[in-house]
């Protein structure tokens, strides 16, 4: 089923990442890593010729730095210099990704990791991060701290899982018993800190950043209701912020934040026409949050508006809401008035900003 999965993505344009942990038999396996490096080998160069170009990349594990691989951190790199040799085998160009730890990436694990050579067998310094915007400057200065200690200063860094926490457990009760589903107020949380999120990530210097998860998805015995789809196949809100931001911004580079006023965020992404897309939301819990004790879902339904100026040229500037309803706002006497809400909203067609 993956193989129809990703060849079913592939003829859509889409690359698929591909990850996969814990050993079969055959492999003669530890505790749940394998020992036979020989068969790690095999598989891995098979897997990179089957799937060819279906894959966009080959990460080897997942979370080794958790309960995911229970053997020592030199196990863990013996296998990840042989399946980085085994993918390579298949595709000599294929990025390949050490296995995302989680939580902080520079403990004791990931030292070992970088002392036993991951930076001669991986191209991208992989992670998953659950944390909310404050907590990413802190962060991320950290990781880069730790990634130029090891002379990896310029490595892409991509985020293979990362999701909002804020918004609690799951309150709603879900078509499956004992399957919590998300109210309608979280849900909203997710389609206001999509765009958020990903933007400030970018910020940071995050090259790529998978959401977690798709398809409907419970952890914690059924508390935690991860996913873009409900169990009866139909989409949450944060779909349409997926889909709207893909659309205007999929081929837009980040150049940074316009300083617009106290409670506003503004940012400018450049598009291949030599035009600018602005990005634009007002300041909420969801910003500011640390965590989902900040009653994040409570205050989710509570009306924020707040109004700001650009100086642009007069005339008219198309714009999109969160969900990708169109508009149109007018400069005039060389200066866009626009109102910020909680959710991001889009200006496209400016220059010079």
């Amino acid at each position: 089923r993956y193989l129809q999965n990703a060849r079913f993505a592939e003829e859509r344009g889409l690359k698929v990442s591909g990850v996969f942990h814990d050993s079969p038999s055959y492999a003669e396996c530890m505790q749940k890593g394998p020992a036979d490096m020989a068969a790690l080998y095999r598989f891995c160069r098979d897997a990179g010729k089957t799937f060819g170009g279906a894959m966009g990349d080959w990460e080897f594990w997942n979370e080794q730095n958790q309960d995911f691989w229970p053997e020592p951190v030199w196990d863990y790199m013996s296998a990840m210099k042989t399946a980085y040799l085994g993918f390579r085998a298949a595709d000599p160009k294929m990025i390949v990704l050490n296995g995302a730890p989680t939580g902080e990436p520079w403990d004791a694990f990931g030292e070992m990791m970088m002392e036993n050579d991951l930076a001669k067998y991986s191209n991208v310094f992989n992670i998953h991060n659950y944390g909310t915007a404050v907590t990413y400057p802190g962060y991320f200065e950290k990781l880069r701290s730790f990634l130029g200690r090891h002379g990896l200063a310029d490595r892409q860094v991509w985020i293979t899982e990362s999701s909002a926490t804020i918004d609690g457990h799951a309150t709603g009760e879900g078509l499956r018993p004992g399957l919590k589903a998300q109210t309608y107020a979280q849900e909203m949380v997710l389609a206001e800190l999509y765009a958020k999120n990903r933007v400030y990530m970018q910020m940071q210097g995050v090259a790529r950043d998978y959401f977690f998860v798709f398809g409907a998805y419970n952890e914690m015995d059924g508390a935690l209701d991860w996913g873009v789809l409900r169990r009866d196949g139909s989409a949450k809100p944060v779909f349409s912020a997926i889909s709207t931001m893909t659309e205007l911004l999929a081929d837009a580079k980040l150049e940074g934040e316009v300083s617009v006023g106290e409670g506003v965020k503004c940012f400018v992404f450049a598009k291949p026409d030599g035009s600018q897309t602005l990005v634009h939301w007002a300041v909420s819990p969801c910003d500011t949050a640390k965590s989902s004790k900040d009653g994040v879902t409570a205050r989710q339904l509570e009306t924020i508006e707040r109004t700001f100026s650009l100086e642009l040229p007069d005339g008219g500037y198309p714009t999109a809401n969160w969900c990708g309803e169109r508009g149109r706002v007018m400069a005039r006497n060389g200066r866009l008035s626009l109102t910020a809400s909680r959710y991001a909203a889009y200006v496209t067609g400016v220059k010079g900003v």
